[in-house]
């Protein structure tokens, strides 16, 4: 705990939470480091670690901002298909398939912005996504 406690800003400073209240702030980190291990089903969880870790600046800020995601806003326009690799075009076709299949976009823009980290390719993926989200659903064949 005093690891943890020992690089907080305020903390050296002399002020703050871990000086006001120390044995909470145990609690918490213990809370945030056991987190890591959770399922995140909870979305609210989910937002309320996000919160502490990279905007109020506590313990993983500074690794939350060496790799802050790319948001879809800021990627670069999509490179042509021929300057892209197999095994992308493969993955990226793969993931547009099953989010079509189960109607499943936003899950696989996240599962996209999680796993692509190159700007572009990326950009490519969302692109494709994007197109297979505005294309109609087939309609179902009826039996007569």
């Amino acid at each position: 705990m005093d690891k943890v406690r020992d690089v907080s800003e305020a903390f050296k400073k002399g002020f703050g939470p871990w000086v006001d209240w120390a044995e909470q702030m145990m609690l918490k980190s213990i809370v945030k480091r056991a987190s890591k291990w959770w399922p995140i089903s909870n979305p609210r969880m989910a937002q309320a670690l996000r919160i502490l870790n990279e905007e109020n600046g506590e313990g993983l800020a500074i690794l939350a901002n060496q790799h802050k995601p790319v948001t879809p806003s800021a990627l670069p326009a999509p490179p042509p298909r021929e300057e892209l690799s197999a095994q992308l075009l493969n993955t990226v076709k793969n993931l547009v398939d099953r989010a079509k299949n189960q109607n499943a976009f936003e899950a696989c823009k996240e599962v996209m912005m999680e796993r692509i980290k190159d700007p572009s390719e990326l950009a490519y993926a969302l692109d494709e996504l994007d197109k297979a989200k505005a294309q109609p659903a087939p309609s179902a064949a009826v039996n007569q």
